[in-house]
């Protein structure tokens, strides 16, 4: 068995462990150790497209964008009706976010404020898909740790955070690649592990009116092993866990594919009887989500025209994936197979293919195109500038289903990141922040670009308030 000595551990080199371990060495802690399983750093933050949240930035004041803290404080907790959220915990995450972003600018990276559809967020410069741009900023994180006199330990997995009788933190237990157990002695610990999205079980224990296996996602499969560990130290947890979802996610595949095609605003979205079922420019809201999961088996289809297509093309956004160009040919390749995608001449065999009763799905394009017409969804009041008729052959048809992004809780925290026992106590020397925390989500996932914007600030946070600890030992 080997044995080391550190002030402080983290436990996960993600979004939160990263920024948390950086903040500390920088801080002036002298032997931080960072502890993540895998072979390389980053976790879900890598997958992360770079859409980060942040109120009151300067890149955000440069553009005269409005996002006031104060303002986005009220709406978001009148969104969650106070339900499952904690004010202070909220109210620290807004007011931190954006010295966060010069936090990162400082470091290397390069941001830009701007809006995906309404929905304001800062934007990493240079990203050309909505997945692993952000691996970028984690190398430059991860390369200035080492650089700073952080010891990471790779391939080395935490499983047991050891406390004293009287519940102070003690050393951690942890395994390396070759099953050599390693003793950490250490009187502070950052758990920053990330979520279950791996885990099937916990999935349904705690999302059992949300979760089914017809779920894609994309993200790293983590099995929630932190929340037992929290557990055992001591910490009280939730009873309720939010599942942060997307909506149209197509194919089997990653980065290579248009797998958010149905993304596009103009387009209709119908179920597999052929109704239109929600605002389709509300895509990158989870009420659409809530509405796909409503749908029978959980699935939807987007309908497009040729002329749609045509400005698809021409008019090229980050979601459609790396090559909007071809994305003709590819609905035309998978619509051989014919499992995610159908071309055909008429509405009628896109309603075979569908499963779909051809008199209501012509109902619905007869009922569409004369909002179109009209310049008003008399139904979901979808914004007239996105009202695109279908009228020209061939039409496509796009089999999507609900993504998977990551998990929230259940492990109890304060605003300043200590975690909390069954009496509402700080457990001393624990500290905890990013997708294994609660309290800064509700039922809905809600504040674009907000489980980036948490897993780092909530870092940063504990990161200053592990070096208070530190000191006043």
């Amino acid at each position: 068995m080997q044995t080391i000595e550190a002030d402080v551990v983290i436990i996960g080199g993600g979004g939160t462990g990263l920024p948390a371990a950086l903040t500390a060495i920088e801080g002036g802690i002298k032997r931080v150790i960072l502890v993540e399983k895998r072979r390389a750093l980053g976790g879900n933050a890598s997958m992360a497209g770079g859409f980060l949240f942040a109120a009151e930035s300067k890149r955000q004041k440069e553009v005269n964008g409005e996002m006031d803290r104060d303002v986005v404080f009220k709406e978001t907790m009148a969104f969650h009706h106070f339900d499952r959220i904690k004010p202070r915990l909220l109210r620290v995450f807004i007011d931190k976010s954006a010295e966060t972003i010069e936090w990162l600018e400082d470091r290397g990276a390069a941001f830009k404020f701007g809006h995906v559809e309404s929905m304001a967020v800062h934007i990493l410069e240079g990203m050309k898909a909505p997945v692993g741009g952000f691996s970028r900023v984690i190398r430059l994180l991860g390369d200035k740790f080492q650089k700073e006199g952080g010891q990471l330990l790779l391939n080395t997995a935490a499983e047991r955070i050891v406390c004293s009788e009287d519940g102070k933190i003690q050393k951690v237990i942890a395994k390396n690649k070759n099953a050599e157990t390693i003793e950490i002695s250490t009187n502070c610990v950052i758990l920053g592990s990330g979520g279950f999205t791996g885990n099937r079980e916990l999935l349904k224990q705690y999302f059992p009116d949300h979760y089914d296996d017809v779920y894609w996602t994309d993200s790293v499969p983590n099995m929630g092993e932190g929340i037992q560990m929290a557990t055992d130290a001591g910490a009280s947890l939730d009873d309720r866990c939010t599942l942060v979802r997307e909506t149209t996610y197509s194919f089997e595949t990653k980065k290579s594919m248009p797998n958010r095609a149905g993304m596009e605003p103009r387009s209709i979205w119908v179920n597999n009887r052929g109704e239109r079922f929600a605002d389709e420019s509300i895509y990158m809201d989870n009420m659409a989500t809530n509405a796909l999961v409503a749908q029978p088996g959980m699935l939807g289809f987007a309908l497009f025209d040729n002329d749609l297509i045509d400005y698809m093309v021409k008019n090229p956004s980050p979601v459609l994936g790396p090559d909007p160009v071809s994305i003709r040919d590819i609905f035309e390749l998978e619509a051989q197979t014919g499992e995610w995608c159908s071309v055909a001449n008429t509405f009628d065999q896109l309603a075979s293919w569908m499963g779909a009763d051809r008199e209501v799905l012509k109902a619905t394009i007869e009922e569409y195109n004369g909002f179109c017409e009209s310049g008003r969804d008399a139904l979901f009041a979808k914004d007239k500038r996105h009202l695109f008729p279908l009228l020209k052959a061939p039409f496509y048809a796009l089999k999507f289903r609900p993504l998977m992004v990551e998990t929230v809780g259940p492990v109890q925290i304060n605003e300043k990141m200590q975690v909390l026992d069954k009496l509402g106590s700080v457990v001393p020397g624990f500290f905890a922040g990013g997708a294994i925390t609660g309290g800064w989500q509700g039922n809905d996932y809600h504040l674009f670009g907000s489980a980036l914007g948490w897993a780092i600030n909530s870092g940063r946070i504990a990161g200053e308030n592990a070096i208070r600890f530190l000191q006043e030992k």
